[in-house]
């Protein structure tokens, strides 16, 4: 469950094409690395508007821990029918690749149904104490309100078998988020983020 939680956390967070989007963007550039975040909604009138992230340490490393922090704002309740489309690329000597679904965790996934995931872990009564602490809710419905969550922590794990193809290097991110009901966009987080894998070294496929 913890695993399942911080791939949430992440993806909630947590993806950048070169979209040139003119509406409110937001990008940071940590000197000494090429992390950058945007707020890459398409309509001026969406439901979630990202508005920071900072991840740490940089480059993150696997095996390692990883500590996100994010604000965000929901500027109309959401509806129950929310679900997330992740898009993952990887920077190789041949451009961006797509890193394809794996075990319907990890990559370029569609996570239909967050509310029931989120109502199937926890309960609204006792959320654990790290949402508490930040009066962040655990379940749904997610309410209209300004949100942030600090120095969210968790094991990033070693790869292996056919994660490991994708263990080290640059990625390229974006996270969209979208009614089930009606298909409308109601947000969109975009980063980069570079991994190290611990012991690799670079091959034709980028870093690893």
């Amino acid at each position: 469950m913890e695993y399942q939680l911080s791939l949430f956390c992440f993806g909630m967070l947590l993806l950048i094409n070169d979209h040139a989007y003119s509406l409110r963007q937001f990008t940071r550039r940590r000197r000494g690395s090429n992390e950058i975040f945007q707020d890459c909604g398409k309509h001026a009138d969406r439901h979630l508007v990202f508005t920071h992230l900072d991840v740490s340490p940089i480059p993150v490393e696997a095996p390692g821990k990883m500590n996100l922090s994010f604000k965000f704002e929901i500027t109309e309740d959401l509806p129950e029918t929310l679900y997330m489309r992740t898009i993952l690329e990887k920077s190789t000597w041949f451009g961006l690749i797509t890193v394809p679904c794996l075990k319907e965790k990890f990559g370029t996934c569609t996570h239909r149904n967050i509310c029931q995931v989120l109502d199937s872990w926890y309960d609204p009564c006792d959320c654990p104490p790290y949402f508490v602490e930040n009066d962040f809710p655990c379940t749904c419905p997610l309410f209209a309100d300004e949100y942030s969550l600090h120095n969210l922590s968790f094991d990033i794990p070693a790869f292996s078998g056919v994660f490991a193809t994708f263990a080290g290097g640059d990625y390229e991110i974006r996270l969209e988020f979208y009614d089930s009901e009606t298909d409308q966009e109601l947000g969109c987080l975009s980063f980069q983020i570079s991994i190290t894998a611990k012991g690799s070294k670079d091959s034709w496929w980028g870093k690893r």
